[in-house]
């Protein structure tokens, strides 16, 4: 247990990356929050179509360092001296932890920025929604894309491009039938999820993301490894 916590703390140690992110990210908000106040002749906004670019810009951050993962941490880590089903266990579990730390992030801007937003007179038309419902779904859907993107790396570190290429377009393919109009809207299928009861569009981003996980793991403990 004692060897399984240090992995995963090396692998979670990096948080600069997060940092810059997030603070370029909050620039942009306070940008968009003046915007709003003195220079933009816009009405009806909600406190989602003011904050509505950080869930794409965190979306594409989560895509990208699930790719990371598997092309540059998973061969790094197996040439100092991790199996793979080590690296694979922490990566299943330190993806979670960091899709939290991204959906706490989110929701305290958001949060915040109603807050600050209301104090210099600027009420939102619509209701806020339930922080706990609101995090709860971020974390359903940034982990699953985590998961989804992990796999990608993975097809195209083991197996190569052609197969990597037709990972993405299965991908592509499957986002086509979702169930908001038939398109894969973030923001549509966001508010979709919370007005349903029992959130059954939340979970099926859970199943999504545990059926993944397996097939992941299953293409790991056998293929051929190239470490640096």
């Amino acid at each position: 247990m004692r060897s399984f916590r240090n992995q995963l703390a090396f692998q979670l140690m990096d948080w600069r990356s997060l940092i810059i992110f997030w603070a370029i990210l909050i620039v942009v908000n306070i940008v968009q929050v003046l915007d709003l106040l003195y220079w933009s002749s816009k009405t009806g906004s909600t406190i989602y179509s003011v904050f509505m670019p950080n869930y794409g810009a965190a979306s594409v951050f989560v895509l990208v360092s699930g790719i990371l993962s598997a092309t540059i941490t998973f061969p790094l880590l197996m040439s100092v001296g991790y199996t793979r089903k080590q690296f694979y266990l922490t990566t299943i579990v330190s993806g979670p932890i960091f899709c939290a730390v991204m959906a706490i992030i989110q929701c305290t801007i958001v949060y915040c920025g109603r807050g600050i937003l209301n104090a210099l007179g600027y009420h939102l038309e619509t209701p806020i929604w339930s922080v706990v419902s609101v995090g709860y779904l971020q974390l359903a859907i940034y982990c699953m894309i985590f998961y989804l993107s992990f796999l990608i790396g993975s097809v195209f570190y083991l197996y190569g491009t052609l197969p990597g290429i037709l990972v993405i377009a299965a991908y592509i393919a499957v986002l086509s039938y979702t169930p908001v109009d038939n398109k894969f809207d973030f923001m549509d299928y966001f508010s979709t999820s919370l007005e349903y009861n029992n959130h059954t569009y939340i979970h099926y981003t859970w199943i999504i993301s545990a059926i993944v996980a397996v097939a992941g793991w299953l293409l790991y403990r056998r293929s051929a490894v190239r470490t640096y």
